[in-house]
């Protein structure tokens, strides 16, 4: 099982980093040369020729998706022309002093001329990404408007290493950026009841709620996802200390909040011995956690993080449910099945090779004999082979790692699973039903996460806090994976520090001097304009 989905996988990759998306026609001439190869293979080669089949499945598999399920592109003669559109705010607007930017769901679209008194219907309908200058009303989800708007078809900056966001638009169905032209007519048609209006509206209660303390952004985030409330000196700090994820609802956050509930529900259900002849506590314990895992990746707005750690899980939960015996390699392989076959654009975020990897290496771990250890040393010892092990990835997608990423993690990641979260949902429940209790609980959680806040802040303000590496990655992704190898082996004081080794030896071999009389030039794309950065021996 594990081959065929991993030859699979291997097929969607092969199809996603090509520089141009196979023709449809192409991805369907695919399909019987696959079915060949499956018929074959009992003859031949069984396990080879099933794996090769499932790999050229997976190259048709992904163009198949696109042609089927993508949006549709911006026609090229609409760009940058005048639209005046009527449609819908789907997501939380991002609001600040300048503008407001939302996704918006265009339901109509058409061309007027004043001059010539012509209202030309353009038949174009799709998601985009806007911003409004100054708007004159308060922007929510689930609004209703009309006005005139300008777009283009999505592009990011053409630099080497830098954050794709024409692939992250298109993962997300946003088929082109633009603006509301300011001097044009808007108009509220009406207002939609929205799973993202709710959001919004707790998003702001709990901001009030907070104060607008240093830290009630982090909070806010925590439990809908909003994260507009953050200050990019906070993020650096998250950055610096490799808990960036702790502000993205995906999988942590979801298997802790399952954590919780199954405990729970496994102890109340054993409570009654009647309901346990109806049917065993395990199972409704599993049921309880799943659903309230679902509640809270509802809060979050079900992005595509949280969907992908949702689905993860349902599968777990119906591997455990079925009580056949499944190896866990095999389980995590049908989760990824699952999230291939729900979204096979997820091959191009860094957060679902993160997932994955992390499940992997906290499986290999257990495998090599790390579950027979006592708790506190486990968890100590499965901390430092994450950090460890999933620095190849990190160097792939960031270019960098945090140093000090395994140790804060260590206290982070319980002292916000485990009290914060757990904190903020109650509290966000109390909000519309006893105020007064709400606020008392969010004012704990508030003060937890202050002093977690302190020590992450300390931790981002040292020097050596992280690795920035700018060279050729080859040399250094050997060395990192061999000591992820080694890291995520049983612990061990000589694993550990043969581990610590390669990291070292990355570190140390990415220290990129310029010699006296030499200098560096890089020009960057910056959008409209241009950028030089020139270095030398001692100055930039």
């Amino acid at each position: 099982m594990v081959l065929p989905i991993t030859a699979f996988l291997a097929g969607v990759c092969a199809a996603a980093w090509l520089p141009q998306l196979p023709a449809v026609g192409w991805a369907a001439a695919m399909l019987p040369l696959a079915a060949a190869l499956w018929a074959g293979a009992a003859r031949f080669c069984p396990r080879g020729g099933r794996a090769a089949a499932c790999f050229v499945v997976g190259c048709a598999y992904l163009p198949l998706y696109v042609w089927l399920f993508a949006p549709q592109p911006l026609p090229p003669p609409l760009e940058g022309r005048a639209l005046t559109v009527v449609g819908e705010i789907e997501s939380i607007p991002q609001i600040n002093a300048r503008r407001g930017r939302f996704d918006f769901v265009v339901h109509e679209a058409v061309h007027e001329s004043a001059r010539e008194s012509t209202r030309e219907s353009l038949g174009w309908r799709g998601k985009v990404r806007l911003s409004w200058y100054r708007p004159r009303q308060r922007l929510q989800a689930g609004q209703l408007w009309r006005f005139t708007i300008k777009l283009k078809r999505p592009h990011g900056f053409a630099n080497p290493g830098g954050f794709d966001y024409e692939a992250w638009l298109f993962a997300r169905g946003i088929a082109a950026t633009g603006y509301v032209v300011s001097k044009s007519r808007a108009e509220l048609l009406g207002q939609r009841q929205t799973l993202n209006k709710a959001r919004q509206h707790l998003s702001e209660r709990l901001w009030a709620q907070t104060r607008a303390g240093e830290t009630a952004g982090l909070l806010t985030a925590l439990v809908t996802g909003d994260r507009q409330y953050i200050a990019q000196s906070q993020w650096r700090a998250l950055l610096r200390t490799g808990t960036i994820h702790l502000m993205a609802i995906s999988g942590l956050h979801i298997g802790l909040i399952f954590m919780l509930f199954y405990v729970l529900g496994r102890r109340l259900w054993r409570l009654s011995a009647r309901l346990c002849l109806v049917r065993p506590a395990q199972d409704m314990a599993l049921l309880g956690g799943l659903v309230a895992a679902a509640v809270y990746a509802a809060l979050a707005g079900f992005s595509i993080p949280t969907q992908r750690a949702f689905v993860m899980l349902a599968v777990l939960v119906a591997v455990l449910w079925s009580r056949r015996a499944t190896a866990p390699f095999a389980a995590l392989a049908l989760a990824l099945l699952a999230v291939l076959l729900l979204d096979p654009l997820s091959v191009l975020s860094a957060g679902f090779w993160l997932s994955f990897a992390a499940v992997a290496i906290i499986l290999m771990f257990v495998a090599e004999g790390g579950g027979r250890m006592p708790r506190l040393r486990r968890l100590v010892w499965i901390q430092f082979a994450l950090g460890v092990g999933l620095m190849p990835l990190t160097l792939i997608f960031f270019h960098q790692f945090s140093l000090v990423s395994p140790l804060v993690n260590l206290i982070a990641v319980p002292w916000v699973g485990l009290s914060v979260v757990p904190l903020l949902i109650l509290g966000a429940a109390l909000l519309f039903v006893w105020p007064t209790a709400a606020g008392v609980v969010i004012a704990v959680a508030q003060y937890l996460m202050q002093y977690l806040w302190a020590m992450i802040v300390v931790a981002a303000e040292m020097k050596a806090a992280v690795a920035h590496l700018s060279a050729d990655l080859s040399v250094g992704l050997l060395l990192a994976l061999v000591g992820a190898l080694v890291a995520v082996k049983a612990a061990g004081v000589w694993k550990a520090a043969a581990a610590l080794f390669f990291v070292a030896a990355v570190w140390v071999s990415f220290t990129e001097d310029l010699r006296e009389g030499d200098f560096r030039a890089d020009f960057l794309d910056v959008g409209q304009g241009l950028a030089v950065v020139v270095r030398t021996a001692n100055h930039t």
